[in-house]
């Protein structure tokens, strides 16, 4: 199940470091490094927003049973989605925590939020908060629907 947004767009998620995830089809399980995964998809969105303002926090390696492939993506998506809707120059983050059992990863910006009556809809396909959708305003509007459809599986 995917999160709801929140107020800063804070996304957050909890992978069980065994069994697999729900990100994972079985025949695609592989012990994920996801500490390691974030560093390279952080690395990947700051040479396509070199002015942007990305920080990552992990504390280690992080494991999990996962579809490395998916995560990935659904990553990718979500960091920069983040990078292209919160304001020129404020900050976006991202946190991985490994716990006993589960490794949790938070995705932050300090944009204006996403207001209550629409958070339901950030995840449907080609809707955005601004309107904008449809007209061009610098993707498909698919992006988060795709991350509904890895995490729904």
């Amino acid at each position: 199940m995917l999160p709801t947004p929140i107020a800063s767009c804070d996304f957050l998620w909890s992978l069980p470091v065994s069994p697999p995830s729900v990100l994972v089809s079985a025949l695609f399980a592989v012990g994920v490094a996801v500490g390691v995964l974030l560093k390279q998809v952080v690395d990947e969105a700051e040479l396509l927003h070199p002015a942007s303002d990305l920080s990552l926090s992990t504390n280690g390696p992080l494991g999990v049973l996962a579809d490395e492939g998916r995560l990935h993506q659904l990553f990718t998506n979500i960091i920069g989605n983040a990078l292209r809707f919160a304001p020129m120059g404020s900050e976006v983050s991202v946190e991985a925590e490994g716990r006993e059992s589960d490794v949790v990863i938070r995705i932050r910006d300090c944009g204006p939020g996403i207001a209550p009556q629409d958070q339901g809809r950030v995840f449907e396909r080609v809707w955005r908060a601004d309107g904008s959708a449809g007209t061009g305003g610098g993707g498909a509007g698919l992006g988060l629907a795709i991350c509904k459809c890895i995490v729904d599986g």
